[in-house]
C-alpha cells in the first residue's frame, strides 16, 4: 500500500498497488473467476498458452504437428521426437 501524506503528516490518500491499472485488475479477477470452476488458476492458463504458442511456432506447412494428451499434467502436449510416456 503506497500513503500519500500532506505536510503535516496526515495520510490523504492510499492507494493499493499503484501501479496495477484498476482495469487490469478487473480482467484478472474475471479470469480467475471462470478458471476456479474448473480447479485452475491464471498461473495454470498462462502456463498452458506460453506451451500453445510454443508449439505453434514449431507448426511448418509441411510438417503436421503431432500431440497427445498426458494425463499427468492433464494436458495436450507437442510429441518430442515422436516418443512420449503417458
Amino acid at each position: 500500500m503506497v500513503c500519500v501524506y500532506d505536510e503535516a503528516g496526515n495520510v490523504i490518500e492510499t492507494h493499493e498497488h499503484p501501479e496495477f491499472d484498476s482495469r487490469l485488475r478487473d480482467m484478472a479477477q474475471s479470469c480467475a473467476e471462470k478458471l476456479k470452476a474448473f480447479g485452475k488458476a491464471i498461473e495454470d492458463a498462462m502456463d498452458h498458452f506460453i506451451t500453445h504458442l510454443q508449439a505453434i511456432e514449431k507448426l511448418t506447412e509441411h510438417e503436421p504437428m503431432k500431440m497427445w494428451y498426458n494425463s499427468a499434467t492433464r494436458r495436450v502436449e507437442p510429441i518430442d521426437n515422436g516418443k512420449h510416456e503417458d
